[in-house]
């Protein structure tokens, strides 16, 4: 299920005082415009750790649709409207942007609002990815230890005991499922990147006032956030694939 938000999260940077402000709106019950200079779309899964249980609908894993208008006027206000992102990451955003020491900001560059918003994203990714990797090697220790009788019985480990001659098949299942949706949603996260950095290539050609100093930083610095989550990316698919082992092991020995 995917999870919407009614309340958004609006980033502004004020070009006359130099600061940034945060606030949240309610999308059905306000008149709120949509920028229409740029769209973002993210997608991300959740898996959802034994203890933190199920959501209401009883599922174990939650999906975040992430939507980013930006708006940007270089001469009075800069506006990024944020739709769908959980609320650690709204509060990270605020921390960093409403913080003592605020991210430099150049008026002249309209993917500027971008960095600091990829930055949070590749975080939640980062964490969204290694909670199932995290996972994998849970399983791939305990089949270890079970095939040379030493897995130690407590809370987390005594169902893996009790499952000794049946092994969870439909439980790697699942999990290789989750796995291949983080996959899939990370690849396209990584087509959208690449696009928006032909993009900013198009719009330094036809800006005038920046220097050639920041264009190459301000290049640099998105590629550097594209590689991150193509490594992400590798880190999933890795993950999958260490599952489709599990799942064959299971399958053989069964």
């Amino acid at each position: 299920m995917t999870v919407i938000y009614s309340l958004a999260t609006v980033l502004e940077y004020h070009c006359s005082t130099g600061t940034w402000k945060s606030h949240r709106v309610d999308l059905l019950g306000q008149n709120v415009t949509l920028p229409e200079l740029l769209r973002v779309w993210i997608l991300t899964k959740k898996i959802l750790r034994p203890e933190e249980g199920k959501t209401e609908e009883g599922k174990d894993y939650l999906w975040y649709e992430l939507d980013f208008f930006t708006w940007w006027n270089s001469s009075t206000t800069c506006r990024v409207l944020c739709i769908g992102a959980p609320q650690e990451m709204n509060t990270e955003l605020k921390t960093l942007l409403v913080g003592p020491q605020p991210p430099s900001f150049e008026l002249q560059d309209p993917f500027a609002m971008l960095r600091p918003l990829f930055d949070e994203i590749i975080k939640l990714c980062d964490e969204n990815t290694w909670r199932v990797a995290k996972s994998v090697r849970v399983i791939e220790r305990v089949r270890r230890l079970l095939l040379c009788n030493q897995l130690p019985l407590n809370a987390n480990t005594v169902k893996f005991q009790n499952r000794r001659d049946s092994p969870d098949f439909e439980g790697l299942r699942n999990l290789a499922r989750h796995t291949g949706h983080l996959v899939e949603v990370e690849q396209v996260a990584i087509e959208t990147m690449e696009q928006l950095v032909g993009r900013q290539e198009s719009n330094f050609k036809n800006l005038n006032g920046l220097t050639k100093t920041y264009e190459m930083q301000a290049k640099e610095y998105l590629l550097f956030q594209l590689q991150m989550m193509k490594s992400l990316r590798w880190r999933a698919q890795s993950t999958q694939d260490r599952l489709e082992e599990e799942i064959t092991l299971v399958a053989y020995v069964t």
